[in-house]
């Protein structure tokens, strides 16, 4: 088991703790393993249910470069969907950056890559796209925004999308501006905000805020990532 699981309820973070101390203090949580274990227990197989279990993926951004060679030995899994008329920029790397990031965490899940900017901002109305074509044609378990919007001029449909998103039970987790702005999805109440936390130090650390807007932060400060050009920052 991992050091820290969070526990997730309606989109809403219900717990945080190690797996024991949740077993022995959260009754959800502790109702959700037993279930899960019973579900083996019962004569699924293996590999059913770990395909049953595995977590799908979405990360909205500016695409992945396929040819990095820290991705040689899995460049033919990764899906990058690129319609929505975007220009793609070679020097750019925050979608792979992000991508490297994420796949290393989670090993085992299905990620599909979603370009729909250039790397340095995203117009609303074709992040709105993307989530509306999320909503009507994937079966996706997490969306992942690594950048918002400072000032929304369509915020209604924008929120809407989210709202059903949530309601569909599908996580969104965006992040606020670098510059520390309110910023969206991320300050939407059906969105899970993370900000950059100084508490941080590893990059599988976070902390959790008691607040409406802003509810995880998180390693924000200078860390060696992959990127386009150069091959690494």
């Amino acid at each position: 088991f991992c050091d820290k699981v969070i526990v997730l309820k309606e989109g809403a973070i219900e717990a945080l703790g190690t797996h024991s101390e949740l077993i022995k203090n959260n009754k959800y949580y502790s109702e959700l393993y037993e279930m899960q274990a019973e579900f083996y227990r019962d004569g699924m197989r293996e590999e059913e249910y770990n395909k049953l279990l595995k977590i799908k993926i979405a990360i909205i951004d500016n695409g992945v470069w396929t040819e990095h060679p820290e991705f040689k030995q899995r460049k033919e899994l990764i899906q990058v969907k690129t319609n929505y008329s975007v220009i793609p920029r070679r020097d750019n790397g925050h979608g792979t950056a992000i991508y490297s990031i994420i796949s290393k965490g989670c090993p085992d899940a299905e990620i599909i890559n979603f370009d729909i900017c250039d790397g340095e901002e995203v117009e609303e109305n074709v992040l709105c796209d993307c989530l509306e074509d999320i909503l009507n044609n994937y079966d996706i378990d997490i969306i992942n925004i690594s950048m918002g919007i400072l000032v929304c001029d369509s915020s209604n449909r924008l929120k809407s999308l989210c709202d059903k998103l949530f309601n569909k039970r599908i996580i969104i987790v965006s992040a606020f501006a670098n510059c520390g702005a309110i910023s969206y999805p991320a300050a939407f109440n059906t969105v899970i905000g993370v900000t950059s936390s100084n508490e941080c130090r590893r990059t599988d650390e976070f902390t959790l805020y008691d607040d409406c807007i802003v509810n995880i932060g998180a390693k924000g400060n200078l860390q060696r990532v992959v990127w386009n050009g150069p091959e690494y920052i």
